[in-house]
């Protein structure tokens, strides 16, 4: 009998400025969980997942209400308890829903504790919740799983500071009713224990690497899975493609705060890559008839802020922050840029946003201007075609697998890198199989309009992986230029 859980403990978010604890990221404790939440839908996908408390610094509702709102965002069943840092249950409580008894989930029985502060940063069952461990055996004959915040394990069999006080009452309680597994999380380094039960303590989200754990259990077998938000730091990899305030799309995006969080994740250089017509036109034109005219014929329409956004964009600049633009083009192939802005900018990703109107709805059409238009537009001089393919997706069209040959010999005749990016997209397997054959390189690209995705590279390495590349990505990723320093 299978069961799959996610497990995220020790957030610490915080509103207020401050940093009392400097190892605690509290400010981006709400990007943290919103990376871990998509995470877990998109390629995790649970049976439950477990929240174990101390999801925010300051106990204050407001806090509690972002976490609440991110949390919401999760798919599937969910439990979520407080800790120390939580503040009074009533308050937690008004926020999210109260607890239950118990819930069984895939034949597994989840029993959640809320255990009362003890000095030193422990905790204590309450006697009433120790009769509720006796009876939450009767009438049921399946595996069982306690949930908490303070962690319980034998004491002495562990160097973590925080128990249960009762934790030797409790264990043999846990021992008459045949619980088999405790996860807990409050010890920030985190713990896997096996000694009879089976104990974990989470590690905090809001530490660096920022891990939290999927777990997998298949009757007496359990695995322990740790995720860290972080990159490996000695793949050195690169962002070429985070946006900023000046997308109309965006949702939040920050120049200072995106340089501050691909340092967190260990990024070794990025590029803040805006959209071309998001600088010349307004929110009303930026998809309107340029499409059509191009440039030159809709000068007319044109509002610039390109001199604005390099302006403000070129203070972050540096050995390894680089400025550029994601140009589109237009349905005849012409790249929406003019050429005195062009040169302003150290990185060019060329994008087709846009199927002519008229063919979106026959695949074969589609395909065919497709790859008219690509053909023009691979010659204007981009080095990365970003999300290639993508706009199949967003006109409703199947990928059109034939043409995989014909955009790898074009990105090859040209020295273009194939930028792998998941922002609203799936890179085909295939394409990337055809692309690391012909040796055409690769660009990871997050396509940032949230901070949360900010050098999110966890299904970019598995997409390689999954495409049987096994190794050094420096060898087949494209090369910044003029990189020579760290984050």
């Amino acid at each position: 009998m299978k069961i799959k859980l996610a497990v995220i403990s020790d957030t610490h978010f915080s509103s207020t400025p401050g940093i009392p604890i400097p190892s605690r990221k509290r400010e981006f404790g709400d990007i943290f969980l919103n990376r871990a939440v998509q995470r877990i839908n998109r390629f995790i996908k649970p049976d439950i997942t477990l929240l174990l408390g101390d999801l925010v610094d300051d106990a204050q509702k407001q806090d509690l209400e972002v976490v609440k709102k991110i949390t919401d965002g999760l798919q599937g069943p969910r439990l979520v308890i407080p800790g120390n840092h939580d503040g009074n249950q009533e308050q937690f409580f008004a926020v999210f829903s109260k607890l239950p008894d118990y819930l069984d989930i895939a034949g597994y029985r989840f029993v959640p504790f809320c255990d009362a502060d003890a000095p030193d940063y422990n905790a204590t069952r309450s006697e009433q919740d120790l009769e509720r461990m006796k009876r939450i055996r009767q009438g049921y004959n399946g595996p069982i799983i306690a949930i908490q915040h303070v962690p319980l394990f034998p004491p002495g069999k562990h160097e973590c500071p925080y128990n249960l006080t009762n934790a030797e009452t409790a264990l043999q309680i846990m021992k008459e009713a045949d619980i088999q597994w405790v996860i807990a999380g409050h010890y920030h380094s985190g713990f896997k224990l096996q000694n009879g039960l089976f104990s974990v303590a989470t590690p905090a989200l809001c530490e660096k690497p920022f891990r939290f754990l999927e777990i997998n259990i298949d009757g007496q077998e359990t695995q322990v899975i740790e995720h860290q938000l972080s990159l490996p730091a000695e793949l050195q990899l690169n962002d070429v493609h985070i946006h900023s305030h000046y997308a109309y799309c965006n949702e939040n995006m920050d120049f200072q705060k995106a340089l501050e969080l691909a340092e967190l994740f260990n990024l070794s250089s990025i590029s803040f890559t805006e959209h071309s017509p998001h600088l010349y036109f307004t929110r009303e034109n930026c998809d309107g008839a340029y499409l059509h005219k191009g440039l030159k014929g809709t000068k007319e329409l044109i509002s610039s802020r390109i001199s604005e956004y390099y302006d403000e964009a070129k203070k972050f600049v540096a050995d390894n922050v680089l400025l550029g633009l994601e140009v589109d083009c237009d349905f005849n192939g012409r790249p929406v840029v003019f050429d005195e802005d062009r040169n302003k900018f150290n990185l060019l990703l060329g994008a087709m946003h846009n199927l002519p109107p008229e063919v979106e709805k026959d695949e074969h059409l589609a395909a065919t201007a497709f790859l008219t238009i690509l053909e023009k537009f691979l010659g204007c001089g981009i080095q990365i075609l970003a999300h290639p393919f993508r706009v199949f997706r967003r006109s409703r069209l199947k990928t059109p697998e034939h043409l995989f040959p014909d955009v790898v010999r074009l990105l090859k005749e040209h020295n273009i890198a194939a930028e792998l990016n998941f922002h609203t997209n799936e890179p085909p397997l295939k394409f990337v199989e055809m692309c690391l054959e012909e040796g055409v390189k690769f660009a990871f690209g997050s396509d940032a309009h949230n901070l949360y995705e900010v050098g999110e590279f966890y299904p970019n390495i598995r997409l390689l992986q999954e495409a049987g590349y096994t190794g050094n990505l420096e060898d087949i990723l494209y090369p910044f230029p003029q990189m020579t320093g760290s984050m």
